[in-house]
């Protein structure tokens, strides 16, 4: 086989490095089952070093913003992610739109912060390594398994790759408050 001019045949093939990528007022239009009306998903997305040794990436919808400050290239991801101002509602429509399979009947609503951070190769997703801080004020969730929502939640939790604490979860249900304090070890292979 023949080198390609002014390389040699032992060279590493080319990086992808996107230098800056700034995209305003992108729509996502997802139409959910059975409604007539697509519903219009607004975002900002920057996205700064994808291939070199360190990149970010901002993700804006309304006045949510999510962040990643890290390694991202073709291979993985190795870094942090935060997100401000984050609103459940807000993203629910995005995350239908992705095909997380969200069930009908699903609501989420609440104030959201979340600190974390990934190292994951994408030959092989499931042993990333995924540690977040998350806190969940002034939530609501509604399941269709559930005949009534669950209100005012609150909870504190954090995930590492062995386990998910909730230090602190409230709710209320009619005529009931709720807490309780748990730990999933395992997380990963819970049902």
């Amino acid at each position: 086989s023949t080198a390609a001019a002014g390389a040699s045949p032992s060279s590493p093939p080319a990086a992808i490095i996107l230098e800056n990528l700034h995209l305003t007022h992108v729509h996502v239009f997802y139409t959910e089952r059975g409604a007539a009306t697509p519903i219009d998903i607004p975002l900002d997305l920057t996205l700064a070093g994808f291939g070199a040794a360190q990149g970010s990436l901002a993700l804006i919808t309304g006045k949510n913003t999510f962040k990643y400050d890290g390694r991202m290239d073709t291979n993985g991801l190795d870094g942090k992610f935060s997100t401000s101002d984050f609103r459940i509602e807000d993203v629910t429509p995005l995350l239908a739109a992705t095909g997380t399979g969200l069930p009908p009947g699903f609501l989420a609503t609440g104030a959201v912060k979340l600190n974390g951070s990934i190292k994951m190769d994408f030959a092989a997703p499931a042993k990333a390594a995924l540690q977040a801080a998350i806190e969940l004020s002034g939530g609501t969730l509604r399941l269709p398994t559930l005949k009534v929502p669950l209100t005012a939640v609150n909870l504190t939790a954090q995930l590492s790759p062995a386990s998910l604490g909730m230090p602190r979860a409230e709710f209320q249900l009619p005529r009931s408050d709720m807490s309780c304090r748990a730990r999933i070890a395992d997380w990963r292979k819970s049902p």
